[in-house]
């Protein structure tokens, strides 16, 4: 899928930008049950900041390999926030 976002979106039609806002509804749905409730609405803004992360580690990284590794990082360092209080 990424292959034929980058090479030819318009092929796809609107399924590429559908399938961008379901990872991002997926990865805030999954921050947002990992937040304590008090910090639910820190969920959404945590999660576009790892998808923002993820699209930067993909024009940098050699390999798939690398950015797995990198990606891993970018998850540990993150979700602790969700833990403190702002």
């Amino acid at each position: 899928m990424a292959v034929v976002i980058e090479t030819d979106p318009d092929l796809l039609g609107p399924l590429s930008a559908e399938y961008s806002a379901r990872f991002a509804a997926l990865v805030t749905g999954a921050l947002t049950a990992a937040a304590p409730a008090r910090r639910a609405a820190v969920a959404a803004d945590m999660a576009r900041t790892l998808l923002s992360t993820a699209v930067g580690i993909k024009q940098q990284a050699d390999t798939r390999e690398e950015f797995r590794t990198r990606l891993a990082t970018a998850i540990t360092l993150l979700p602790p926030a969700l833990e403190r209080g702002a």
